[in-house]
């Protein structure tokens, strides 16, 4: 371990030294420069990001972000070779915490040029939510699954309310900063959540990410979303199984959807769930209409149901129509030519795809030049406007 953060902070140290003196020789012979990293929120490879904030001009001297796009949530884990590709300047657009996701104002856009074909949209996306990520191949539900159902309908018979929590990954956030306008962590935030409900008409479920199990994706986790919880769980809480319910089963089982931050408020703004937001990035990532409160009384009336958590009245259409977007090889454009992997699970020995290459020389693969002209601004992602460099 010791060896490892040595090599990490020599690294990071090294990468700052490039940094400085980029910039100052860029400066001094007025020259450009972009720095592309793939892995944004770890070090080193954050730095570019953090330095250019600071010290970066878009055109001049600028960090640009690598992303597969979100292939393996499209694809189910069906492949392990990333075909999609995305850059961005995120010096050009310092609001956004990822290239992954269509910036707002772009999905604004994007949204009022297919509303007229939002019906035919929804009905095309609404399968996402059946994707069966968290029970996998299981024929029956547990024991444990069939009893926290039990207790649910009982809660709601009797009048009360349902809200719930989805964690998260706790290793996998990617944010430049964490908290938001309400809590100061995601651990903050869960906590916040059981002490809230204590007392009150509302039933609590957390549910934790599949993922978490995933080893594809957690890379065998240290920290368990359940490792961050210090509050008492009380009669006013359920702590879901990973395996117990997806997220279609979750329809008849809930009120609210509670989201730090994470595609679910798409797939419970699909199936038309109201949700509050907690993360500063979450209204940014999603921005299909869900209730972003801005002070902890607020988000407290919510979660309690004092005040009625009304959505934008075409949810369902924005949370298809930004599956649309994010599906659309216009945003993430087909990229292959070499063994990328699409989730955290290496492919050894890297290799090339000669047809690729081929396409590529012959001039009838363009991607990489479209991907340098949208890094430059000289191209627009959809929804979006040329801003074009200077020279």
């Amino acid at each position: 371990m010791q060896n490892s953060l040595l090599q990490l902070l020599t690294w990071t140290e090294a990468t700052g030294r490039v940094l400085q003196h980029a910039h100052q020789v860029g400066r001094k012979h007025k020259l450009r420069a972009g720095f592309v990293s793939l892995f944004g929120y770890r070090l080193p490879d954050c730095l570019p990001r953090f330095y250019c904030d600071k010290f970066g001009d878009p055109e001049r001297f600028f960090a640009v972000q690598a992303a597969n796009g979100y292939q393996n949530y499209f694809t189910n884990f069906s492949t392990n070779i990333s075909e999609r590709f995305v850059l961005r300047n995120m010096t050009r657009h310092p609001e956004a915490r990822s290239a992954s996701f269509p910036l707002p104002q772009n999905f604004e856009r994007y949204f009022k040029a297919h509303r007229a074909q939002a019906a035919e949209i929804l009905a095309q996306q609404e399968a996402v939510t059946k994707v069966r990520r968290s029970t996998g191949d299981q024929k029956a539900r547990a024991p444990e699954a069939e009893e926290a159902m039990a207790r649910i309908a009982a809660w709601r018979a009797r009048g009360g309310k349902v809200a719930c929590a989805f964690g998260k990954v706790v290793c996998d956030s990617g944010v430049p900063f964490d908290g938001g306008p309400t809590h100061a962590s995601m651990k903050d935030w869960i906590n916040h959540c059981i002490r809230t409900v204590r007392g009150s008409d509302t039933l609590l479920l957390i549910k934790p990410h599949p993922h978490e199990l995933n080893n594809q994706i957690a890379t065998f986790p240290t920290e368990f979303f359940s490792d961050l919880i210090e509050e008492e769980i009380g009669e006013n809480v359920i702590f879901l199984g990973h395996r117990w319910f997806d997220m279609h089963d979750m329809a008849g089982l809930m009120d609210l959807g509670v989201i730090y931050n994470g595609t679910t408020s798409v797939e419970l703004g699909i199936m038309g769930i109201p949700c509050i937001l907690a993360g500063h990035f979450a209204p940014i990532d999603y921005p299909i209409g869900h209730i972003a409160p801005q002070t902890r009384a607020e988000f407290e009336t919510y979660l309690r149901f004092e005040k009625p958590a009304i959505v934008a009245p075409d949810i369902r259409e924005r949370a298809a129509l930004w599956l649309h977007y994010m599906r659309s090889p216009d945003f993430t454009l087909p990229y292959r030519f070499h063994a990328r992997p699409v989730t955290n699970k290496k492919i050894y020995p890297p290799y090339w795809f000669g047809e690729d290459l081929k396409a590529l020389q012959t001039g009838e693969n363009a991607t990489p030049s479209r991907l340098a002209r949208r890094v430059l601004g000289q191209e627009a992602e959809p929804g979006g406007q040329r801003m074009p460099s200077s020279t």
